[in-house]
Order: C-alpha cells, then structure tokens, then sequence
C-alpha cells in the first residue's frame, strides 16, 4: 500500500464493526479493493445530500465510496483478517428496500450502516464512517526507546482518509441546505447523481 497515494489498487478491510470494547461487528467484515480516482469516468468518492441518505445517516450529508459489486467479498466472523471467503453473505447483513430496485444494507446485530446498492448499477456505496480506523486516518504507533523498550513518544501514519473520503464531487446537491451544506464541500456540484445529473456549479 503506498500512503499519501491515490494510485493504489490494495484491498483493505471495511464495515467491520461487533460487539467488544471497539464497537466493532465481527458478524459483518467486508473488503474491497480502493482504486485510483482518476482511472474511473464517474469519482470513486462522492458525497450525497438526497433525502434517504440523510434520514439512513442522521447527518446532512453522506460520503461514500464506490466499488464493483463484483469486489465486495466476506470475511469470516471471527475477527480474522487473514482468512479468504466466498462471496457469502453473513447472517448479520439485513437490508431495507425504500425502492423496488435498490436496498439500504445493515449489520442486524449492532445497527450500523454499512452500503447501499442498486439493481441497476454494477456498483455500491460503502458508508465511508464505517471503515476501520486504522484504514480511515491511520494506526498509532509507539516509538521504541534505545533499550527495546517502549517509548513515551507516539506517532500516527495517515491512513487513507484522503483516498476514501476526498470527495470532489457531490451529488444531489439540489438539496443543498442554503447557508449551510453549500459551503461545507468543494469541488463539483451535481443536480442529481452523476448518471443523470448536470453540474450545478464547480468550487
């Protein structure tokens, strides 16, 4: 993985969130690959203002990321990072369907949001804020003093917050709330999603 990079195609580990001390669901633990945003017509990072995603995310706005269907696969419950699994789908993955063709995807067992996908695309949005932590803005690590010991200093890698949430397009921004969600993001305004929006402005 090159951090501090856009240009990485590596799999990292997603929507793992159960029940122990770090609110993570062992139940449902997904990966999938991240890809340049630049090799793709359509923005791997977007941000959403439609009104389902607000009422799914409480929150005025949702960044997701988008990868192939085809590419989400899962993992074991068993808090393993290791183990290759066929693309079955745990017990613990529950979804909603606001529209005949699309569905809102859960984990049952702790509540969390996890993607949304539709019938008609060949890709899903993973809910960005589900991603670990140590994916989203890095792993703390504590420098070694000289006797092999640990030391008292800690440092923090990046992560790949910018890869995964430095949306520069926005879609649905006909529902920008004035005053507030118009001057939160830069970047390209699109009335509705990017198949079927025009751009509204660019900041």
């Amino acid at each position: 993985m090159q951090h501090g990079s856009l240009s990485f195609a590596s799999w990292l580990h997603v929507l793992s969130i159960d029940a122990s001390d770090d609110g993570r669901t062992r139940d449902v633990v997904a990966r999938a690959p991240i890809e340049e945003a630049a090799s793709t017509k359509a923005a791997r990072c977007q941000t959403c203002q439609c009104t389902q995603c607000r009422r799914t995310k409480g929150s005025l706005f949702m960044p997701i990321h988008r990868v192939a269907k085809s590419a989400l696969s899962f993992i074991p419950g068993t808090g393993s990072r290791d183990v290759e699994n066929a693309r079955a789908t745990p017990p613990t993955l529950k979804s909603y369907r606001a529209t005949p063709s699309a569905e809102r995807c859960f984990c049952a067992a702790c509540g969390s949001f996890l993607f949304w996908r539709s019938e008609d695309e060949a890709d899903i949005d993973l809910a960005v804020g589900c991603i670990d932590p140590e994916f989203l803005f890095g792993e703390e690590r504590r420098a070694r003093d000289g006797n092999g010991g640990d030391g008292t200093k800690k440092s923090r890698n990046e992560g790949f917050g910018r890869a995964l949430a430095g949306a520069r397009t926005h879609v649905w921004c006909a529902n920008e709330v004035a005053g507030v969600t118009d001057r939160m993001l830069r970047g390209k305004k699109m009335q509705r999603d990017t198949q079927h929006g025009v751009v509204l402005y660019e900041d």
